[in-house]
């Protein structure tokens, strides 16, 4: 399956996954609860940054996932993986509040040919979009 991610351009997450610093995504599944089961290694994400239209500029696969589904020894369980995972504060404080996160480990950074893509066309609001193949997205960006 593929996906598409969006990145907290604030925090300037896209050139900190380029640059090799930050090897890890958090993602709220709070309102996105099959998110776990779904993502697989070896899965495609397509990062792209804020907004709900953007440019997918890089590509990286699932190396393996990390379940939270509670905020008890949260902090713990962040601080082993910040090295990572490289939040900065203000995502840090956002983390503790969460009921359910999933860390996910990636591999495999590549740059790829700039895609435009709308997330409303997927009728999905949430920063993890399941889009199943990358070219279908492509088709149905072109066609709008």
């Amino acid at each position: 399956m593929d996906y598409i991610v969006y990145l907290d351009s604030r925090a300037n997450e896209m050139h900190r996954i380029q640059n090799g610093s930050k090897s890890m995504l958090m993602a709220d599944i709070t309102r996105m609860p099959q998110l776990p089961e779904e993502l697989t290694t070896g899965d495609w994400l397509y990062l792209t940054g804020d907004g709900p239209q953007g440019k997918v500029e890089l590509r990286c696969s699932v190396q393996r996932t990390e379940l939270s589904t509670g905020t008890d020894r949260r902090e713990s369980w962040l601080s082993t993986h910040q090295d990572k995972l490289q939040l900065t504060g203000r995502q840090w404080k956002r983390c503790l509040k969460k009921k359910k996160l999933l860390l996910v480990e990636i591999r495999d950074v590549q740059p790829i040919e700039p895609i435009g893509f709308n997330r409303m066309l997927f009728g999905h609001s949430e920063d993890w979009v399941p889009i199943g193949d990358i070219e279908r997205a492509i088709t149905l960006t072109k066609r709008k």
